[in-house]
């Protein structure tokens, strides 16, 4: 891999995560005894920072994806077992994350159309998938082998 090639590589991890956390701090969830009016209240008050920390989330883990995949070229893993499982946790992870910035797009529209039973059951599944998450450690052991 040429230098640059190393440099653009650090850039996306560097990059990727501080977009990810910017998109965590950034992106305030509703209440939790929320009623149905204040959920449709609160996604159009908010809609800006949520669209924007979507957006933020689904490129931070892109750029920590393309991270992990240049460590494994790096290493000279990617005909190796624990490089395919970096690729493969990577993939996972970016995948929970397109579908959590769905479900977040998903609640924020249907909330401002007033269809209020989707932007409820899109912020149910926005607590469901976060839970899944907890796969981010399962893309560090294998770059550490």
């Amino acid at each position: 891999m040429s230098p640059r090639l190393r440099i653009v590589a650090g850039l996306c991890g560097i990059f990727g995560a501080i977009a990810l956390v910017s998109s965590f701090i950034m992106n305030p969830a509703p209440p939790a005894e929320f009623t149905v009016s204040q959920l449709r209240d609160f996604a159009v008050q908010h809609h800006n920072g949520i669209v924007f920390g979507a957006w933020l989330q689904g490129m931070g883990s892109q750029l920590l994806a393309l991270f992990a995949i240049a460590l494994v070229h790096l290493a000279g893993a990617t005909h190796q077992f624990a490089g395919w499982v970096t690729l493969l946790a990577g993939a996972t992870i970016l995948m929970v994350s397109l579908v959590e910035i769905t479900f977040y797009l998903g609640a924020v529209q249907a909330a401002e159309a007033g269809d209020l039973t989707n932007g409820t059951v899109s912020n149910a599944l926005i607590k469901a998938v976060q839970h899944v998450f907890l796969i981010a450690p399962a893309l560090l052991l294998p770059v550490g082998a």
